[in-house]
């Protein structure tokens, strides 16, 4: 038997809140107690009940994910019981708004060499890194209030791809298949839907109707673009135009351009009348503005250069492919007359002779003009707007010169940049609106470490054991878990036999729940129903007929405060951390989650003490969750399985690779122990694996693995090497707490030298204290309670 049973009817002390429990006043080590490290005896008198902890926070859609072992930095990431510092805030924020910025430079890059870019890629990309930095810094200033920036990131995933493509569908299915986390879905729902709204009312056209624009196609209008097919470049040209000579200073620009209103741009020629470029407005403004005279400035300063060219005998509707896939409005000569493009929207195109020839789509953002090799340049007039400049130049080889790349680059990165700068804004919105659910969220789930903060179902919960009133029944004991789940709500199992490890078959179970009315709780399953309060629990057939009375119970561990062999080394004992690594003391003497032992370790023997939090609303990973990455490999997983099946996830798996012989997990709030017996791999002299790690585990008392053969790294573990490492005690943001944690450097290679080598009372049967008599004023013991009723004394 592996743990020691502790009854209602020994609660004789003073201490009200013991009583109340149902707890000794010698026993309140076990639950809740925060002070100094227990003594020897597994049943001495631990510190007094803590008094007050800050609540942690819990609201995270992405609880079932499973964190990687790994030191400070990406702890502080994903952790939100420790506030973080202002460096390591700076020190996140420096590698991922880089990145942010490094995505859609390289995205333009390949964009602008002719490669593919991606929508999806760049869009979850970028709503990733900058969602992170934002939970970052919403974590640093509201630590209380604010989600894991992982919550951020995905929500900001979402939201730029939704605003981006307006595919509020698509963003939710891709964040949701990437987590495969069923929380996600609300916020996500609620952020697309948010950006893509917004992203509508900045511009109605998503990329892929910019996209198709580019190619000469109007979803609005069909086909009609590809009337331009038929409308060749030669064909809209305009021979007289003004121009400026590169010579020129920016007055005499401003001159040529007052005198001719209409023109757009001006071509810029140099002293041999070839065609150097042409100079917008906007260069004209920029100059103006600036502090620069205009007589010092001069045209060849501030032209903008053709980079790259087309043909006269090529039609119109590839000149706008051409221009758009690039972002360019201007063209240099190649062997043939030159074309030059800019913006207008048009209804119809003239010829030179002024007679309307075809019409095109008002989509057509991009036309051009034509002039003959050496003549005076040409210009292209549509609809009365002039729209292009031509001239000749000399010849180059557009797709290897530097500067066609370095112009497209440019221009692509120009373009990346209006469209995600315009959706990072519609993401931080959402960011920020959904800030406020999460911290709604938040107090539904918030862990209680606190005696005093627990609610009326925690005097509910716990096991309940007794001796079966019928001989015929196939068990002469009977043991209860009741599992509370919030807000009045249980589950409950029913074991023949007794409880894990003390009695119960591990087969036979009956599974019930029920409804808290007041200090009274009503289970109700198949065969049974089961009336309980604070003190026992009646069982009965569905007749109402008694078959067993069931007094509340509490175990504590037969191996709770053992003491340290001399060969020891003391991890914690509640006043260092001198052999740990980031290791956090608690106001009450405790050790937080994310320490790391300093010491690398390979065969050992080691025993802690831990206690997982009171979390009723939450569910599964969420619920308490740490765990014991022996050489950062293998995970011991912690989590507050109270109740449960006992698979390989939950408290005394080897993570995701086996599951506990028994679940053994007590109560929330009650201190339990770890004892684990590890061998490290074996490697040959060649660097190959010669046999398994090994490993041992009793939880409680009782062994859940009996040199138990691992085959591989557990979960996101590091990969197995002949290097050796410390274990890790694994933050996962729920606040467990650690005690008297002590290693031997050993290797032990059964469970019978286990057995062996613990101090007594280890492997003692277990002892029960029980009684049918209570106080009917105030549900308490006999001899336990402070009332006037004469039946407690």
């Amino acid at each position: 038997m592996a743990a020691q049973l502790v009854g209602s009817r020994a609660c004789l002390g003073s201490d009200r809140r013991s009583c109340r429990l149902g707890l000794p006043e010698n026993a309140t080590s076990h639950l809740a107690g925060d002070g100094a490290q227990p003594r020897i005896r597994p049943t001495s008198v631990a510190a007094p009940v803590r008094r007050r902890l800050r609540r942690r926070r819990s609201c995270d859609p992405l609880r079932d994910t499973h964190h990687h072992p790994s030191g400070e930095t990406s702890q502080t990431v994903s952790d939100k019981s420790v506030v973080l510092s202002r460096d390591t805030l700076v020190a996140a924020l420096c590698w991922l708004l880089p990145l942010a910025f490094l995505k859609p430079l390289m995205t333009s890059v390949s964009l602008g060499g002719g490669g593919s870019g991606g929508i999806f890629a760049p869009s979850l990309f970028l709503g990733a890194t900058t969602g992170a930095s934002f939970g970052l810094i919403c974590n640093y200033l509201f630590p209380d209030v604010s989600a894991n920036p992982t919550v951020y990131a995905i929500v900001g995933m979402g939201a730029v791809v939704a605003g981006t493509t307006h595919g509020v569908l698509s963003a939710i299915l891709i964040c949701y298949e990437m987590t495969d986390a069923p929380g996600i879905i609300l916020p996500i729902m609620f952020a697309a839907g948010l950006a893509s709204v917004i992203a509508r009312v900045i511009d109605p056209e998503s990329i892929y109707h910019k996209k198709l624009s580019r190619r000469g196609e109007s979803i609005a209008r069909g086909h009609e673009m590809h009337h331009l097919e038929h409308i060749m470049v030669r064909d809209v040209m305009l021979r007289e135009f003004p121009r400026v000579n590169q010579h020129d200073d920016v007055t005499e620009i401003i001159r040529v351009a007052r005198a001719h209103p209409t023109i757009e741009s001006l071509p810029v020629m140099n002293s041999e009348g070839r065609f150097v470029g042409v100079i917008r407005p906007e260069d004209l403004h920029r100059v103006l503005d600036s502090d620069v005279s205009p007589q010092l400035v001069y045209a060849d300063d501030i032209t903008l250069k053709a980079p790259i060219s087309v043909s006269p005998d090529e039609n119109l509707l590839e000149t706008l492919r051409d221009f758009g896939s690039r972002d360019i409005e201007t063209l240099q000569w190649r062997s043939t007359p030159t074309i030059r493009g800019i913006s207008s929207d048009c209804l119809c195109v003239r010829t030179s002779c002024g007679v309307t020839a075809k019409k095109c789509s008002q989509s057509a953002s991009r036309v051009a003009s034509v002039c003959p090799e050496m003549p005076p340049p040409q210009h292209a007039r549509l609809l009365g707007v002039n729209i292009g400049l031509l001239a000749t130049g000399e010849p180059f080889k557009h797709t290897r010169n530097l500067k066609i790349l370095a112009h497209t680059v440019i221009c692509s990165l120009r373009e990346f940049w209006l469209m995600r700068l315009r959706l990072l804004s519609v993401a931080a919105c959402c960011l920020g609106v959904w800030s406020m659910p999460c911290a709604a969220a938040d107090a539904a789930n918030s862990a209680v470490t606190d005696l005093a903060q627990v609610d009326g179902d925690f005097y509910l919960q716990g096991e309940y054991f007794g001796n079966v009133n019928y001989d015929f029944f196939a068990a002469p004991n009977m043991g209860l878990q009741v599992v509370a789940l919030g807000d009045g709500q249980f589950d409950a199992r029913l074991l023949r036999g007794g409880l894990p490890g003390a009695g119960w078959d591990r087969g036979s179970h009956n599974k019930l729940s029920g409804t808290r009315s007041g200090s009274y709780l009503l289970l109700e399953g198949d065969d049974y129903q089961i009336e309980v309060t604070p003190a026992e629990a009646v069982v009965q057939t569905p007749q109402r007929i008694e078959l067993a009375r069931l007094p509340k119970i509490h175990r504590i561990s037969t191996t709770q405060g053992a003491a340290p062999p001399p060969r020891a080394v003391v991890l914690f004992d509640g006043t260092s951390t001198d052999q740990l690594d980031n290791g956090k003391i608690t106001p009450k003497g405790l050790l937080d989650v994310g320490a790391m032992t300093k010491m690398p370790v390979d065969d050992f023997r080691l025993h802690i003490e831990f206690r997982t939090p009171y979390m009723p609303k939450a569910r599964g990973q969420g619920r308490g969750n740490s765990g014991v990455y022996i050489q950062q490999r293998y995970e011991v997983q912690v989590l507050d399985s109270f109740g449960l099946e006992g698979v390989e996830n939950e408290c005394g798996g080897l993570y995701k690779q086996k599951r506990p012989d028994v679940n053994m997990a007590l109560p929330p709030l009650s201190w339990q122990t770890y004892d684990i017996y590890f061998t490290a791999v074996r490697w040959s002299s060649e660097g190959k694996k010669a046999s398994n790690a090994r490993i041992t585990v009793l939880h409680n008392g009782e062994s859940i693995h009996s040199n138990y053969d691992i085959v591989t790294k557990t979960g996101a573990g590091k990969p197995e090497s002949a290097e050796s490492r410390p274990i890790l005690f694994q933050n996962h943001r729920d606040p467990v707490r650690f005690r008297n944690m002590w290693l031997v450097p050993t290797g032990v290679a059964s469970l019978q030298q286990v057995t062996d080598a613990l101090p007594a009372p280890f492997g003692a049967p277990h002892v029960f204290w029980h009684t049918t008599s209570y106080c009917a004023s105030c549900v308490m013991l006999p001899n336990s309670c402070n009332c006037c009723c004469r039946r407690c004394r």
